[in-house]
């Protein structure tokens, strides 16, 4: 599975993609993604042979990533795995010593993170207002 850099063209698709996450119309609308991307401080990758399968949103920050959103359809086909093991590697070019993300916990991910050597650094359990959420992270070498 090949992934590639998303550019503002993609953004219907990413939107598309993301929205089984959360509300579009709160964090991933086109027209969030679009201006997200001109910062340059956030980045959106795509799975190549399955487009509508497989997204990543990265944020960088000082010797650290944010992994703001994975999302992979349909579960279980290996998609999260390899977008996770893609924005580790990259985060790792990019001289990140750490990768961190939030899950909601109706997401039950929680194993997903963990069999990837992923902690959990926190629990929120009134996140966003709305329901409860987990923290986890990775050193990287």
């Amino acid at each position: 599975m090949r992934v590639r850099k998303a550019n503002e063209d993609d953004a219907p698709v990413l939107e598309k993609i993301f929205s089984s996450l959360y509300k579009p119309e709160k964090k991933w609308s086109e027209g969030r993604i679009r201006e997200k991307m001109k910062t340059g401080r956030r980045e959106y990758y795509l799975l190549v042979e399955e487009i509508g399968q497989g997204a990543i949103e990265l944020e960088w920050g000082v010797n650290e990533c944010e992994l703001v959103a994975i999302a992979a359809h349909p579960r279980g086909k290996g998609i999260g795995s390899r977008l996770i093991t893609f924005a580790e590697d990259l985060a790792l070019d990019k001289s990140c010593h750490k990768i961190w993300c939030y899950t909601l916990d109706t997401n039950h991910s929680e194993g997903f993170y963990s069999r990837r050597k992923w902690e959990q650094e926190d629990y929120l359990p009134n996140f966003l207002g709305e329901q409860g959420c987990f923290k986890f992270f990775k050193e990287l070498r």
